[in-house]
């Protein structure tokens, strides 16, 4: 229910929807529940300006690469060339599922320019 909300195609405008983002932030890297962390990033990755906190603590997810490649598709959604450093680091990562979506985000970017 809540990516309806979340979700810019709706054209929903929340008066505290930045704080909602912070919060789904932090709740992915609280909770342990894995249902729940995989529908967070599912609402991160409607597009926004910035996702600093994920970006700050994308690393934790190492452990977990399918919620490392989400992450990194939300950030990669932000359009965000602040972000480049945390693919450029993920570009030659040992798991190919995050390996390829830090190059294909990469690529976007360029595209994007």
């Amino acid at each position: 229910m809540l990516d309806k909300y979340l979700d810019p195609y709706y054209g929903y405008e929340l008066p505290n929807s930045d704080e909602i983002i912070i919060l789904l932030q932090k709740q992915l890297f609280l909770t342990k529940n894995i249902e729940i962390r995989e529908d967070i990033l599912g609402l991160l990755r409607y597009p926004r300006k910035s996702l600093d906190y994920l970006a700050d603590n994308v690393k934790v997810l190492e452990q977990e690469p399918e919620l490392l490649t989400e992450a990194l598709y939300a950030l990669g959604n932000t359009d965000n060339k602040k972000y480049v450093p945390i693919f450029v680091q993920y570009e030659n990562y040992h798991i190919p599922t995050v390996q390829n979506a830090a190059r294909e985000i990469l690529q976007d970017l360029i595209c994007s320019e």
